[in-house]
């Protein structure tokens, strides 16, 4: 019964981070949750406006300029909000991270080849529908094994799809003399063995990597050997907690 907010197309690389939700009954049904980044725009009172034209920290954001209008959010310090104009209510457009939902009737997530051509159909994405906390999704397994250290010289030639690795996400020292390596991030398993590097440059997250450091992650990526050396460099294009 709540209101769609937007759509999305299944190979969506957001889609990579939907997870199940925690009431079996919904699941069932096939109810997905997914931290989304989405640009919008919303109402706020008059009264929550200020005299600089600043939108008060706490100030719900309506998906109409009405009281009976559902909520789409609550600004918060540190959101990016701008107030477009006012009147009886004030226009504001907006970018944040949302708890969505939305139905999706198929048993396994979506794993994107990057190669391959978009889907063509859409999911309706919705906001919660009340402000009450969302509990931690449950925990799952990667849709595909992490990789050895040295599995990527096994693949066949020239055949190198994306995967996932699964390690501790571990901040690279500075190499003798100051100087900051290429790759500033590394994935090490519980054995303290090294796994690989990892590229950020290509990373879809906006939280600051740093928060990660020290953590058990999930990386999806691309996997390539680095010339003269046995190592391998992950290009990341998504990270999240394990």
């Amino acid at each position: 019964a709540s209101e769609i907010l937007t759509t999305i197309i299944p190979s969506s690389e957001q889609m990579l981070m939907a997870e199940a939700v925690i009431d079996e009954e919904k699941q069932s049904k096939g109810w997905f949750l997914l931290n989304y980044t989405v640009n919008l725009r919303g109402f706020v009172e008059l009264r929550h406006i200020t005299k600089e034209l600043t939108i008060k920290p706490g100030a719900p954001i309506h998906l109409r300029p009405s009281r009976d209008s559902p909520v789409i959010t609550d600004n918060e310090e540190g959101d990016e909000i701008e107030l477009i104009w006012a009147g009886e209510w004030g226009e504001v457009r907006f970018k944040k991270t949302l708890t969505v939902f939305f139905i999706k009737p198929f048993e396994n997530l979506p794993v994107i080849e990057f190669e391959s051509e978009p889907e063509p159909s859409e999911y309706e994405v919705v906001s919660p529908p009340s402000k009450e906390p969302v509990s931690d999704p449950p925990e799952i397994e990667p849709l595909v094994p992490p990789l050895e250290p040295d599995a990527v010289t096994q693949l066949p030639s020239g055949v190198n799809l994306p995967r996932y690795f699964e390690g501790t996400f571990v901040k690279t020292s500075k190499v003798p003399g100051g100087v900051t390596p290429k790759y500033r991030f590394q994935l090490f398993d519980n054995n303290e063995t090294h796994i690989a590097l990892i590229d950020v440059s290509k990373l879809l997250i906006t939280n600051p990597l740093e928060i990660y450091v020290g953590q058990k992650v999930i990386i999806y990526g691309r996997a390539e050997k680095l010339p003269n050396s046995k190592k391998i460099v992950v290009t990341a294009r998504t990270l999240r907690p394990r």
